[in-house]
């Protein structure tokens, strides 16, 4: 996971290392203990001399005066005196040690510890300013915890939401050290290593470019706080461009401490200008060809270079083509970007799916009768009930038989047919001709695309089948699917719900269809 970057930065255990050094001395291991006292340690020494002072001179009066009672009087009484002050500082000792042990008893009188009132005074007013000190400490540290407990959790609740960001996102610090990356950015890494086994920093490694765009953002701090760029990366062997856009972090005083990461796959964008550039190049291309045609025969014409009046009517023909060619173009590229973008105002009716078809047909019956192509009609007996744009889903069926009409070779044949299947009506254009190569079928209903083994067949600008698709599935909830083989023709299906508005004023199964 991406969270573990965090762990020892938010780590919740206290470390007192981390402790400034006049703090850190005043911890309670930093005190010493008190060793117990025991009066006999404290006074054998001190007793020792006095006795052995009063039995020598037990023996010398007895070898002086020859009388020992009155010496072995007075040494009796002298050590009853100094077992006696042994006993009272053994009571003042207890008393002490009470006092030191038993922090309530602290306020008492003193004078009951004898001798040891001074130096017990000074011991529990060093005790207490230690124990005050071990308290704010003990404070200390536990602010200090729910401190690092509540940066842990807005680290792993900010890691979160960085992963649920869409664009790889990296984290480096002021030595260029990657120390976060999201999920996002973990499955880039994988994609360009080939393995999600190499760490994260020998990974960052194979990132050149978004290196290079680190270093120059770093470098150049002074000029510009962020730069962006557009880098090329290749992930599992495939070319994919993406917006980088690198920015410097910045600590509290100033100074730079890092360096975020963002990168944006725009590989559709580029492609989408792709598009557009060939797709105005083949507009220009296919409006260049008749204008070209147009001005060199109204030339002609109006220099009065063509005295055969059929020889004139011929050319006023061609002009006319021509205009209509243009003005087909042109038509084509207004339908298409006035129904995506909405413009055209959708007016749905009730109605039956073969009188759409055969009207189409018969559009374009004057273009298949030029190439000798022969409509097939297969309608349905049926009266196919639905709730469509008569004008746009008509639009859709003429594209589609005019397409099949082009790309049909002389002689050909077209094949219109409609059918009930459970709850939808299925509309088939059916053909003869060049067939569409496997490779292109998945683009083939994508704009400006055209089939590159067609193109030079029929002229175009591969918006037909684009629009199509458009009308059919975002218009008329319905769907359509293509089968074809080279060389053997093509069969566009439309399926689209059955039944009117009102569902009750159709039967399907009852109704014929008028021709």
């Amino acid at each position: 996971m991406a969270t573990d970057i965090f762990d020892s930065s938010a780590s919740g255990a206290f470390d007192r290392s981390s402790l400034p050094p006049e703090t850190g001395a005043l911890t309670e291991s930093a005190i010493p203990p008190i060793p117990p006292a025991h009066s006999g340690t404290l006074l054998l020494p001190l007793c020792l001399p006095s006795i052995a002072f009063g039995m020598v001179a037990v023996v010398v009066g007895t070898w002086m005066f020859h009388a020992p009672s009155a010496s072995l009087l007075t040494f009796a009484g002298c050590l009853t005196g100094l077992l006696t002050t042994i006993a009272l500082f053994r009571r003042q000792e207890a008393a002490a040690i009470a006092v030191l042990n038993r922090p309530e008893m602290r306020g008492v009188n003193l004078d009951v510890t004898g001798v040891f009132r001074s130096l017990l005074g000074e011991l529990i007013h060093k005790t207490e300013l230690h124990e005050k000190q071990c308290h704010d400490l003990t404070e200390q540290r536990a602010r200090l915890e729910a401190r690092a407990h509540l940066l842990k959790n807005q680290v792993r609740r900010l890691a979160h939401t960085l992963d649920q960001v869409e664009q790889p996102v990296f984290l480096l610090d002021g030595g260029n050290t990657l120390i976060f990356r999201n999920s996002r950015a973990n499955s880039l890494l994988n994609a360009v290593t080939g393995t999600d086994q190499m760490p994260a920093a020998a990974a960052w490694e194979q990132l050149g470019s978004v290196k290079a765009l680190v270093d120059a953002v770093r470098n150049r701090s002074a000029a510009a706080d962020k730069r962006t760029d557009e880098l090329e990366l290749k992930c599992q062997g495939e070319l994919i461009t993406y917006r980088a856009e690198a920015a410097n972090l910045y600590d509290d005083e100033g100074r730079v401490a890092g360096v975020s990461v963002v990168l944006q796959d725009i590989r559709e964008q580029v492609q989408e200008t792709a598009k557009q550039a060939q797709f105005v190049s083949s507009v220009s291309h296919e409006l260049k060809t008749p204008l070209s045609s147009i001005r060199a025969y109204t030339e002609l014409l109006m220099d009065d270079d063509v005295d055969d009046p059929a020889e004139r009517l011929e050319l006023l023909k061609f002009i006319d083509e021509q205009v209509d060619r243009l003005t087909r173009l042109v038509n084509n590229l207004l339908n298409f970007s006035r129904v995506e973008s909405g413009v055209i105002k959708v007016q749905r009716e009730d109605t039956d799916v073969n009188r759409i078809a055969r009207k189409s047909m018969e559009v374009v019956a004057s273009a298949a009768r030029q190439k000798n192509i022969t409509f097939v009609d297969e309608l349905s007996d049926l009266y196919l009930p639905a709730h469509l744009d008569l004008d746009l889903f008509g639009q859709a069926l003429i594209n589609l038989v005019s397409n099949a009409v082009k790309y049909t070779p002389d002689g050909g044949e077209v094949r219109i047919r409609t059918r009930m299947q459970d709850t939808e009506a299925v509309i088939e254009v059916q053909d003869n001709g060049m067939g569409i190569p496997a490779d292109a079928m998945p683009r083939l209903f994508e704009r400006f695309y055209r089939v590159p083994q067609n193109s030079k067949a029929a002229a175009g600008t591969g918006l037909g089948l684009a629009l199509v698709k458009y009308i059919v599935t975002n218009i008329h909830d319905g769907s359509i699917s293509v089968t074809s083989q080279v060389d053997r023709g093509s069969t566009f299906s439309i399926r689209i719900p059955l039944g009117h508005r009102d569902r009750g004023s159709r039967n399907p199964s009852s109704q014929k269809s008028t021709r």
